[in-house]
Order: structure tokens, then C-alpha cells, then sequence
């Protein structure tokens, strides 16, 4: 559902044929487990794969992490010191420094506080020159507020996009466990098995011959004197 939510229903059908035509590649991504595919994936990304986006909302902006990084005491002093201006930008986030607000639906407001649209921390006339100056303690606590928010809005983005191809891999692992099972019910190969088995009995043996690459060897051995290699475009 994931999959198709993103993609669309035109560009499903596109997607599940690309894993199928690159089915050598994924087969070699699962050797380790679909579970393994999953947690090396969300290491790239940085991210807890068990870590849902509501929790770490919740956890930024948590009312200890409001304390830890001085946001509350800096609102505060913003408030009372700042030009009308910028206390007219911050007012809506009260609910959040004193705790009587739902920190997922202050979420959005949060962030759009907070960050400029590019995602990155605002700072330009945020507050003005002359009060940034005469506060700098304070504008260090707004500042680490604000690295904080914009961090988790990255993770936030490596979430989605780990829960995305999380929802491709689990489906790919199973499109591609009933291919192999109906090759193995009919007795077929397809043309990435004749490669995988061939490079395998090169190297060491398949089952049921591990001692077959020997034999293979010996046969090949000081017997061939030419190689000519057809249709290579189709297999480079």
C-alpha cells in the first residue's frame, strides 16, 4: 500500500517490473535476510528503523528537551525584550514552552517558525540585529532550538524515505521468493541463473557437485585457444 500510495497505480506496474529485471542484483541484497536489507538501509540513512515519526516528534519536542536547550528560558526573555515584531512570530508557540499543547499538531507550526523553507535555520532578522546583540546568551538557546528542530526535520524526511523502500524491499523479497518458487516447481532457469550457476561452478561447485569447479578446471585446462564471444551487448 505504501508503494503504491508514493508511486501511483501507472507507475506501480513500472516498479514491480524493474525489480524483476534487476532481480539479480535485489537476490544479492537479501542474501543476509530481508531483515538485514532493511537494518544496513536504515544505517545508511542514519536513522532507528524502529523509531516511528511520532515519537520522535514527541521527543523534540518533549518539555525536557525545551529545558535542555534553553528554548524555554530564551522565549521567555525573547518576549518580554524583543521587538513587537518578532514576538508577533513567536506568541503562537506559548502552548508548546508551557506544555499545554499536543506536540504532534504544534509540529507544523514549529517547524515553519522556526526554519526557513528551504528547511534551514532561520537567522535573518530572526530576531532583529540589535536584539540579537544585546541578548547573546538567549540567541545561543534559540539557536540550539532551532538546530534541533531542523535536525529532526531531516530525520523526519530519512524516515519516510526508509518506510518507502522498506514497503519496495518487503514486496520485492516476496515477488521475487514466489519467482524462484515457481522456477524450482517447473525445473527452470532464467538467464541470471545460467550466470550465477556458472560463476559458481567456476569458483567452488554447486549442489549437488561441490567438487565439480575441479573437474571443470582440469577440462579447461591448456584446451582453449580462442574465445569468441557473440550478442556481448547482451551480457557486458
Amino acid at each position: 500500500a505504501k508503494v503504491a500510495e508514493v508511486a501511483g497505480d501507472s507507475r506501480f506496474r513500472e516498479l514491480m517490473e524493474a525489480a524483476m529485471h534487476d532481480r539479480s542484483r535485489l537476490t544479492r541484497a537479501f542474501e543476509q535476510g530481508l531483515d538485514a536489507s532493511i537494518a544496513d538501509l536504515a544505517s545508511k540513512l542514519g536513522v532507528d528503523p524502529d523509531l516511528s515519526p511520532d515519537a520522535l516528534i514527541a521527543s523534540a519536542l518533549s518539555q525536557a528537551q525545551i529545558e535542555a536547550t534553553g528554548f524555554r528560558n530564551a522565549w521567555q526573555v525573547l518576549m518580554d525584550q524583543a521587538t513587537d515584531a518578532f514576538k508577533k512570530k513567536i506568541a503562537p508557540l506559548q502552548s508548546l514552552v508551557d506544555g499545554t499543547g499536543d506536540p504532534l499538531a504544534l509540529w507544523p507550526l514549529v517547524r515553519k517558525t522556526l526554519l526557513k523553507s528551504d528547511g534551514e535555520i532561520a537567522t535573518h532578522n530572526f530576531p532583529a540585529k540589535k536584539t540579537a546583540e544585546a541578548l547573546p546568551t538567549e540567541i545561543d538557546q534559540l539557536r540550539d532550538f532551532q538546530t534541533l528542530i531542523r535536525d529532526t526535520a531531516n530525520q523526519l524526511k530519512a524516515l519516510d524515505l526508509l518506510a518507502v523502500n522498506r514497503a519496495f524491499l518487503t514486496l520485492s523479497h516476496a515477488l521475487l521468493s514466489r519467482f524462484e518458487r515457481a522456477k524450482a516447481r517447473k525445473g527452470v532457469l532464467d538467464f541470471d541463473d545460467l550466470i550465477q550457476r556458472a560463476g559458481q561452478l567456476l569458483k567452488g561447485g554447486i549442489e549437488p557437485l561441490p567438487g565439480a569447479a575441479q573437474w571443470v578446471h582440469f577440462k579447461l585446462d591448456q584446451g582453449i585457444d580462442h574465445i569468441l564471444v557473440d550478442e556481448a551487448q547482451d551480457t557486458n
